[in-house]
Formats: C-alpha cells, sequence, structure tokens
C-alpha cells in the first residue's frame, strides 16, 4: 500500500549490460539493473466501475522491452572527442526470462461484460494495435537513418556470404552470381561467363574508369604448397588471366564490338578469388605481394579478402555495419533529425 517502502526482492528479474569482444569472447559489465512492476493498489481500488463493453486496463506490460542506446562511433586512430563521432541510436528489443507474457491490472468492472463470444475481436484488436505500435516504433528509428534498411539488407547478404565460405562451391558461386556487387560494389555493368579466345572468364564488370576480368576458384583450393610453392590450382588461374589479356590485345575489335565490351583497355584489372587466409603464412603473404607486382592492375584476393573488401565498401556507402547479436540495429544521424525515440 506504501510504494515508498517496496524494495524489488534481489532473486527477481535483472538486465545486465556487458561490452562483449567479437574476438575473445570476454564480457565486461558496464551496469546492472532490476526491473519491477510497483502498483499502487490503494489508488486503483477507488476508480468507479468502468461503464464500456471491454474494460480497459491501467496497467499493460509486455515481455518485450526495448532498449536505445545512444552514442558516437569513431575511428580508432582519431581522438575521441564528444560531438566530433558519427552518431548513432542502437535499438534492441530483448524478452525477460519470466513465466509470463502480459500483465494487466483492471479497475473495478463488471464481470458480466467480459464476454467469451467476443474474445476473438478484442484479441484481433490487441493484435493489430501491437502491429501499429510496432510500425509506429520503426517510422522514427527509420527517420533518424533513411540507409537502415538497405544496409540492413547488404548486412545480411555479408553474413550469408561468410556462412557459405565452407559449404559447397555451387552454392557459392550461385550466390556470387546473383550478389555480384559484393564482388563490385560500384559497377555499372556485369556480365557472365565471357568468352575471351579459349577461355571463359566467370564475371566481368564494367566500373566508371575500368573493365574488371573476374576468376573465381573455389575456397578450398590452396594457393601454394607445403614447399612454399604455389599451387596448380593459382596457376591454373593466372594461366587463364594470361590468355585472357592476350586475346584481348589480339583481337581488339571482336572484344569491342562483337562482345560489348566498348572501350576495354589492352590492361584491365584482373581478379583472382581463391582459398582463405587461415592457410597462409606470412612468406605466402610476400609471395602474393611480389606477384601481383609483376602484372599490371593484377589482384588475388582470398575470400575472406573479397568479404572484407565488400563489407568495407558497403560501410564506406551506407555506414559501418558492426557485428550485432539478437534483435539489435544501428541507425545513424546523418542529420540533426528532431526525432525522438
Amino acid at each position: 500500500m506504501d510504494v515508498t517502502e517496496f524494495e524489488l526482492p534481489a532473486d527477481g528479474p535483472k538486465i545486465q549490460f556487458a561490452k562483449v569482444n567479437h574476438v575473445t569472447r570476454e564480457q565486461a559489465p558496464i551496469i546492472e539493473a532490476q526491473i519491477g512492476l510497483v502498483v499502487n493498489w490503494g489508488e486503483i481500488v477507488k476508480h468507479p466501475p468502468t461503464a464500456a463493453n471491454r474494460p480497459i486496463p491501467l496497467v499493460s506490460v509486455g515481455n518485450e522491452l526495448h532498449v536505445d542506446v545512444h552514442g558516437e562511433e569513431f575511428d580508432a586512430s582519431t581522438d575521441p572527442r564528444p560531438g566530433t563521432g558519427q552518431e548513432f541510436v542502437l535499438a534492441g528489443r530483448m524478452r525477460l526470462a519470466v513465466g509470463w507474457e502480459t500483465i494487466e491490472i483492471y479497475p473495478p468492472f463488471d464481470a458480466g461484460v467480459w464476454r467469451p463470444a467476443v474474445a476473438k475481436d478484442w484479441a484481433e484488436l490487441d493484435l493489430l494495435a501491437a502491429a501499429a505500435r510496432h510500425n509506429l516504433r520503426q517510422q522514427q528509428l527509420d527517420a533518424i537513418d533513411p540507409r537502415a534498411a538497405t544496409r540492413r539488407e547488404y548486412a545480411n547478404r555479408l553474413k550469408q556470404f561468410r556462412s557459405l565460405l565452407n559449404g559447397p562451391e555451387a552454392d557459392l558461386q550461385e550466390f556470387l552470381e546473383n550478389n555480384p556487387q559484393l564482388l563490385s560494389p560500384t559497377h555499372l555493368r556485369m556480365w557472365k561467363k565471357v568468352p575471351l579466345g579459349r577461355r571463359v572468364t566467370d564475371f566481368v564488370f564494367k566500373e566508371p574508369n575500368d573493365y574488371v576480368l573476374v576468376e573465381i576458384e573455389a575456397p578450398s583450393r590452396p594457393l601454394f604448397r607445403k614447399d612454399g610453392q604455389q599451387s596448380e590450382e593459382l596457376t591454373h588461374a593466372i594461366d587463364q588471366v594470361n590468355d585472357w589479356l592476350r586475346y584481348i590485345q589480339d583481337n581488339p575489335d571482336t572484344v569491342h564490338r562483337e562482345l560489348g565490351l566498348e572501350g576495354i583497355s589492352p590492361h584491365p584489372v584482373c581478379l583472382i578469388v581463391i582459398g582463405r587466409s587461415e592457410t597462409l603464412r606470412e612468406a605466402d603473404r610476400r609471395k602474393l605481394v611480389t606477384m601481383q607486382g609483376t602484372l599490371p592492375k593484377f589482384r588475388i584476393w582470398t575470400y575472406d579478402d573479397a568479404l572484407v573488401s565488400a563489407t568495407q565498401s558497403i560501410s564506406n556507402l551506407l555506414g559501418s555495419i558492426p557485428e550485432t547479436e539478437g534483435a539489435v540495429e544501428i541507425y545513424y544521424r546523418w542529420g540533426r533529425a528532431a526525432v525522438g525515440v
């Protein structure tokens, strides 16, 4: 009856905020708080009985909490002075580990209005109201960051890309064919399986300043042997690139007119994607640098390199894509939007 004397029990639900290192998985608690619902029952019972067709609760609490964290994002190499970083709102949803879904508290009412026959209609209204609240909140968040939906879509694609690196080659090939922007985020046009003489490219991208010819090998294929020599798979891929270049230089009219690669230079950018970074030793990495220096505009990427490059390119266009878990989204304040969440 006296809410000023009330204390939450020590064994009740708690929420803890912690920093998580996504590499080591170590957690460092920041703050902890308890959650409770305190109602002065003496005041509630004083309410006169409602005459409405449906009793209206004075308190309605659902087991879904919305948590918003406001902050600033800084480059690790800069001085993190407040007011100079990229403002953001980190919006998340969570559920308490309790045995109830909703708690509602009603004033006195005539039990005769609580008719089972209309329960279905009342439930439908409740669902529509919940959907309306969800949509309103989402509109408020999207007003803060109009790029959020696009960034969310690309975050899902990057996550799928990462998951496919340990799966069948055919699934990865199909995924990249359906998501070529992960290999060339700024391309203006894309061709698949372009024949350049006896050899066929996996992709050709027309970018604003150049063409990019792409050869894809499986993530499971090594770049180097145990004795340090380059693998047969990498040698085969490099031979393909050299054959493409010779064909372009020997048949410029065919390449320009018949294949539609108008304006392609005798030395376009050539990209080989093969293997995984975890298989490379330091000596292997130095060899890759040397090999790529022997040909102009020649790149050799592992699939991990491709994933990092795609993530960075998308982040430059849409904002950083942080690693989050559960129902958590980030919204950047690109302008000083006066929207309260």
